[in-house]
């Protein structure tokens, strides 16, 4: 009795070991799949590990892993054991058939869809006779499945995926069988689950990136547009933060202002402040734009170099996209109105000017005529003769003064005629000349008419026979009696050193040209007059009591810009004055 219980014992103490062997594998296995499948992110390489380690558990050869998405869709097959050489093949496309792979989605699949509904393993010890696997009795024969265990891949509250294990022999799972391989089959669905969201954390990266991307490129493109836009505008345009310190100037700001945008850039919005704006101004405009106002009017600014020019100015609020009440900034845009205050300005002098003008010989007509009115029978024959000729010479300055206003309106308006043609500028000097002789005979001045007898231009007849009516009649009227006038004509080449007594040569193009002064030696110019003469209306000081309208010198200077020519004027007080016209010349054929 004791001799055979000795081996009894001995077995049993082995079959202790063996087992105890066995768990200790299937713990080692359970934590290889638990840490190994923790260490990727692949879906696939995580189903891989699964198979791996529930195949050398359960020491099954065929097995077959299938991810389940979100939806009843086509079970995707991660990894495959070939039932032939038992190697481990990744395959892509349609998968094998298996039994979880019978139809195409886990509703239509009665195995797949038990499992996913019951979230349980399906044991099937006889593959043959279990009356769940019926309708795939022509595929359990074809492939020779004894036994079959399929297991739900869970992850919270769903299943992720399916792991088909298939043996050619009949098996039986015991329970600690199906506790193990639940377990792996836990620790493989987090697993799986970590990696799909991390996949899903992924794309969501990549379309954010994508968003941000696009965009910035939509934002990039916005900029440029608008910055183009800005660079080209013809006001200035200038942005500050809501204290008015300058961020950004456009072109035509630089240009107006003549700061170059590094002198401006940082700087407070006063920089080209001119100081005739009312105290305070600068702070009201300030606190108005703060109030989600725009403020609209004109201002007096002055450039780098000191010089005032006159703007419209309109300063609006900058809001805040994310505060939308919140005032982050002004934009201010100038546009330069000097040219047009000047214009405002001169017309208002030529209107008062003309009333002047026009007041001055009315009342000298009104009053001889209300005289010669009321005194007639008192009247000798050549008192009366006398207030007769006064009043026709006051009516002739009238009628002069009209026309010469006449002219300056067709000249503004761009009403006078551009008709040109061939003209020889020494003939016409000359024919004017003796037309003017009656007037230097009355005064006993000497007139010449030297130089070329022969200078081509392109020109309206009228209007260069007015300018040079005009110069010679001014040069009559200020030359005292027994006084010389000059008339000279030349060609002249602008690329030569300058033509002393010529004024205004050294500034000429390129070009030739045709050069006409007048040298008179009469009362002359004060230096601070010459730049004003070819104002309208203007007449100098030394004139005394000498007739005329002011408008005659304006009138030619204009004529002449009309050609493309040039006027100039130089003169020593007391001594002489000299004006000179250039036309471009017409080259002789």
């Amino acid at each position: 009795m004791g001799e055979n219980a000795m081996p009894q014992e001995r077995t049993q103490h082995q079959q202790v070991e063996e087992e105890i062997h066995r768990r200790n594998l299937e713990i080692a296995l359970l934590n290889y799949a638990i840490t190994a499948a923790a260490s990727t992110l692949d879906v696939k390489k995580v189903l891989r590990i699964g198979c791996d380690v529930l195949t050398h558990i359960l020491d099954i050869s065929q097995a077959v892993a299938l991810t389940l998405g979100e939806e009843p869709t086509l079970p995707a097959v991660a990894v495959e054991y070939s039932l032939a050489s038992s190697v481990r093949k990744q395959k892509s496309g349609r998968p094998s058939r298996w039994l979880s792979t019978m139809e195409e989605t886990p509703t239509e699949n009665l195995i797949v869809g038990w499992v996913v509904e019951h979230k349980a393993p399906l044991v099937a010890a006889d593959a043959q006779a279990d009356p769940r696997l019926a309708h795939a009795r022509d595929l359990i024969r074809e492939r020779g499945i004894a036994s079959a265990l399929i297991l739900p891949v869970p992850a919270r509250d769903r299943v992720v995926g399916i792991i088909e294990l298939n043996a050619t022999e009949r098996r039986e799972f015991g329970d600690q069988d199906l506790v193990l391989a639940q377990s792996v089959a836990t620790a493989i669905g987090q697993a799986v689950e970590v990696a799909q969201l991390y996949r899903k954390l992924q794309r969501y990266a990549d379309s954010l990136e994508e968003t941000v991307a696009r965009r910035t490129l939509e934002l990039l493109t916005e900029r440029d547009r608008t910055q183009a836009i800005l660079e080209a505008l013809g006001e200035a345009v200038v942005v500050t933060d809501v204290e008015g310190v300058i961020h950004y100037v456009n072109p035509a700001a630089v240009e107006l202002s003549g700061f170059s945008v590094e002198e401006v850039v940082g700087q407070g919005w006063q920089v080209w402040q001119g100081d005739s704006q009312p105290p305070g101004f600068h702070l009201h405009v300030q606190e108005y734009v703060r109030a989600g106002q725009t403020w609209r009017g004109e201002v007096i600014n002055k450039r780098k170099n000191g010089v005032p020019y006159n703007a419209a100015m309109t300063v609006a609020p900058l809001f805040d996209p994310d505060q939308p009440d919140r005032v982050v900034g002004f934009v201010g845009v100038q546009r330069d109105i000097t040219p047009l205050k000047e214009a405002e300005r001169l017309k208002d002098q030529f209107v008062s000017n003309v009333s002047h003008e026009l007041r001055t010989p009315l009342s000298v007509i009104t009053l001889i005529s209300g005289n010669l009115e009321t005194l007639y029978e008192r009247l000798d024959e050549g008192k009366r003769r006398k207030m007769i000729r006064d009043i026709r010479e006051h009516a002739q300055v009238l009628n002069d003064l009209i026309g010469r206003v006449l002219d300056i309106s067709r000249i503004d308006s761009g009403r006078i005629s551009m008709e040109r043609q061939r003209l020889d500028l020494a003939q016409l000097v000359g024919q004017e000349v003796k037309k003017q002789s009656p007037l230097t005979q009355k005064k006993s001045q000497t007139v010449r008419v030297v130089g070329a007898k022969s200078l081509p231009v392109l020109g309206n007849e009228g209007q260069l026979r007015q300018v040079v009516r005009n110069l010679l009649n001014n040069a009559i009227k200020y030359t005292p009696e027994g006084g010389r006038i000059t008339c000279k004509c030349m060609s002249l080449d602008s690329g030569q050193v300058s033509k002393a007594g010529w004024p205004g040569s050294a500034e000429l193009p390129a070009g030739r040209w045709a050069a006409m002064r007048i040298v008179d030696t009469g009362v002359g110019i004060k230096p601070q007059d010459l730049a004003r003469v070819f104002e309208r209306f203007f007449r100098v000081d030394s004139q005394g009591n000498v007739p005329g309208t002011g408008l005659g010198l304006s009138i030619a200077r204009d004529l002449v810009r009309l050609h493309g020519g040039y006027i100039a004027v130089a003169s020593t007080l007391g001594k002489r004055t000299i004006f000179a016209v250039y036309l471009p010349l017409v080259e002789v054929e």
